[in-house]
């Protein structure tokens, strides 16, 4: 009798054990298609065409706001009401003024995009969850898409604005560097990769600092 106990337990033991090695993984919370969508190169447009009330009368928009000729008429004569072909009589027409080139105005700062992934961890430690490695993966197929090639991303991690600044600053640091350790072990090239920790600041939810959703990892495409 105690023979067959011991074979019974032993049996439903193995069989918990083996239904917990073939469990299958989480499934991811996001899709390759939708990284991509998120961090490809926007397809080059044309310039879009005049909308302002002084470009669409052929002229440009000075720094005070008024109206003022384009560069390509800026210089213009205007006839005298004495003459009015312009030139005084029995003088030799003066030289035409050229144009005024105006300095280009620097072109504005495109916003880089970024992305929550979705990455958690054990409590207190730096060592990703089953989901987060299931997030993770996902993110590392979408950087193998032709769409994303040469890409460079920041990894970047957050805390809430629980316990000490200095320690909250570490531990971003740590998961931020587990996430690129993570995605290079599943075969993204380290060089498109830097890892970051911004401790707890720049949070997600201003209004409740020790919110959840402060800590998180974000992706962010540099160049």
């Amino acid at each position: 009798m105690e023979r067959l106990i011991s074979g019974g337990a032993l049996a439903l033991g193995c069989l918990l054990a083996c239904s917990a090695a073939t469990a299958a993984p989480p499934a991811p919370q996001y899709t390759t298609d939708d990284i991509v969508k998120t961090f490809q190169a926007p397809p080059a447009s044309a310039a879009p065409a005049p909308t302002g009330e002084c470009e669409k009368k052929g002229m440009v928009t000075g720094d005070d706001g008024v109206c003022e000729p384009s560069k390509d008429t800026r210089g213009f004569s205007l006839p005298t009401r004495a003459n009015p072909s312009g030139a005084s009589r029995g003088a030799a027409p003066s030289a035409r003024p050229q144009p005024v080139s105006l300095p280009a105005r620097p072109a504005a700062p495109r916003v880089q995009p970024k992305r929550d992934l979705l990455i958690t961890f054990k409590t207190g430690s730096s060592e990703l969850t089953d989901q987060a490695q299931s997030n993770a993966q996902v993110f590392a197929q979408a950087l193998a898409n032709p769409a994303l090639a040469g890409g460079k991303f920041e990894i970047a991690g957050y805390t809430d604005s629980t316990g000490a600044a200095d320690r909250n600053m570490t531990l971003s640091q740590q998961r931020a560097d587990s996430v690129m350790s993570y995605l290079v072990a599943h075969g993204v090239d380290p060089a498109r990769l830097s890892a970051k920790g911004y401790g707890a600041n720049d949070f997600a939810v201003p209004s409740q600092p020790t919110a959840a959703q402060n800590r998180r990892v974000e992706a962010r495409r540099i160049e």
